[in-house]
């Protein structure tokens, strides 16, 4: 009994320290988990669970032995990486001597000081691994191995005459396995030591990541000819309840010249006033620092997908090459409770020194065939393109038309107004337009499309009722109002018409 009394009374002053440590960031975690469970229920890495996120095994086109391994964070909690090692093929260490790695962070070690000509990596570590391929194990200061990408037969992806990084798709994905792996498409703006392009995301999240989180973007297919102002909105998607972002963005001033930044409507949803901000970090070119919170108390957030805010640049002239926007590592959003993971994605844009295309007279009107609208327009371009803007406020690529026409006959619901963007393609520059159409020739509540609005209409609009878009259940044709959701909403749409024919 005595010793049950002890063992009952034991406390945090009997924990040896390293112990005491882990049981209070438990603690913290077990306490974010649940305040944001009325609000969020994102997917969390375990504590310390650091992943080899990216590696440039072949060097950059610079130098061949500039290589560089990225570690990431995928949970709430910051690791200490003193005294963690990578093991390459079992024997070699790359002991990591000091480093924090934040939450949702990035942690780039670097074989050399001139790996980047115009970034600092977070350590420097003299790596060499093989281009036949390696077995690289990362473990913790205990020795407890935390993380494997065994490539030792051959390496996953990456290489080759762009010296592509080998980026890991999903964090939480197994290491080990290849179908997790995939060569980077896009650069963040990296420079090697002799200031070429670096095709890799070193910092910043990878350009083939597909897990879990917020997703923050730019929203812009290309750049106009040279001397033209650009406008590139930064958007959201998938948000559940973010209440504040702090976002820098990275762009090459020696093509994009900044102007002027300005604030979208995401976040001012519901909310009286916000205060946002947008500099250039200490007033010099190359790093845009923007900000902005809700102003409500207590705090709530907003959901949804949206414009967080849009950035206007002149493009020099005399310039014609390819280059890249992204967000920097110390890029976050979040919620009302704090930080929240979030996919930042690059851009790739091409800068033409050439003509803009012509490109007029962009109508949408109804198509020949019921249920369908039809886009028009007048132009030269080598190449057009045609999106469309989801319930989910994102545009989305429909096609790439031949000629320069094209009809939507995918889900199109009477009586709702879809707005679609058309870009033309010339010699690499690019010019849009937006254009919006609807169709009348039907009844909004007629989900098997017979021209009547019966009780069957109503027993799929209950089969689907509460799914959401992406959910299995969710049909777009029983979307009357299109917003995403199957509820309430379209039962009032179906009830006006119940009983009609068309």
């Amino acid at each position: 009994m005595f010793f049950r009394e002890k063992h009952f009374f034991l406390t945090l002053n009997d924990l040896p320290m390293k112990k005491m440590k882990r049981l209070l960031a438990r603690c913290l975690m077990l306490t974010i988990l649940m305040l944001n469970i009325a609000h969020v229920s994102p997917v969390f890495a375990e504590e310390g669970k650091v992943v080899i996120n990216e590696v440039a095994w072949d060097g950059s086109l610079d130098s061949s032995v500039d290589e560089w391994i990225e570690l990431y964070n995928p949970s709430p909690v910051a690791v200490d990486l003193a005294g963690w090692v990578i093991l390459d093929d079992v024997t070699t260490e790359y002991i990591i001597t000091e480093g924090v790695i934040a939450p949702y962070g990035y942690f780039v070690i670097a074989d050399n000081v001139n790996v980047f000509s115009n970034r600092t990596p977070d350590t420097i570590i003299p790596i060499s691994l093989a281009n036949a391929g390696d077995s690289l194990e990362l473990r913790d200061d205990n020795d407890v191995s935390i993380d494997m990408v065994d490539t030792s037969s051959k390496w996953f992806a990456g290489g080759g005459t762009g010296k592509a990084s080998m980026e890991r798709i999903n964090p939480l994905g197994d290491g080990s396995d290849g179908d997790n792996w995939n060569a980077a498409t896009t650069s963040n703006g990296a420079k090697g030591r002799s200031g070429s392009s670096i095709l890799g995301t070193p910092g910043t999240i990878n350009s083939q990541y597909d897990g879990f989180g917020v997703r923050v973007s730019f929203e812009y297919s290309n750049v106009a000819p040279n001397g033209e102002t650009i406008t590139i909105p930064v958007v959201v998607a998938d948000a559940v309840d973010l209440y504040a972002f702090a976002i820098d963005v990275i762009y090459d001033e020696s093509v994009l010249e900044f102007s002027a930044v300005r604030e979208g409507d995401f976040l001012t949803a519901g909310s009286d006033s916000t205060s946002f901000y947008g500099v250039l970090e200490n007033g010099n070119p190359g790093t845009l620092v923007v900000g902005n919170a809700r102003l409500v108390n207590p705090p709530n957030g907003t959901d949804g997908a949206g414009t967080l805010f849009e950035m206007d640049f002149l493009v020099k002239e005399g310039v014609s090459r390819t280059t890249g926007i992204a967000f920097s590592s110390n890029s976050s959003v979040s919620n009302s409770i704090g930080d929240m993971p979030a996919n930042f994605l690059a851009l790739e844009v091409n800068v033409g020194a050439g003509t803009a295309p012509q490109f007029s007279d962009v109508e949408a009107k109804e198509g020949a065939d019921r249920f369908s609208v039809e886009l028009t327009w007048e132009g030269n371009a080598d190449n057009y393109f045609v999106y469309k803007k989801s319930a989910l406020g994102s545009f989305d690529l429909l096609g790439q038309p031949e000629g320069k026409s094209y009809v939507d006959n995918q889900n199109i619901i009477p009586g709702v107004e879809y707005s679609y963007r058309v870009v033309a393609v010339l010699n690499g520059v690019t010019v849009q337009e937006e254009v919006t159409g609807s169709e009348t020739r039907g009844l909004q509540g007629d989900a098997d499309r017979n021209d009547r609005v019966d009780g069957k209409d109503l027993e799929s609009l209950a089969r689907a009722y509460g799914s959401e878009l992406g959910n299995e259940r969710y049909n777009p044709l029983i979307d009357f109002n299109f917003d995403g959701v199957i509820d309430g909403g379209d039962l009032v749409s179906l009830g006006a018409n119940f009983g009609r024919t068309f």
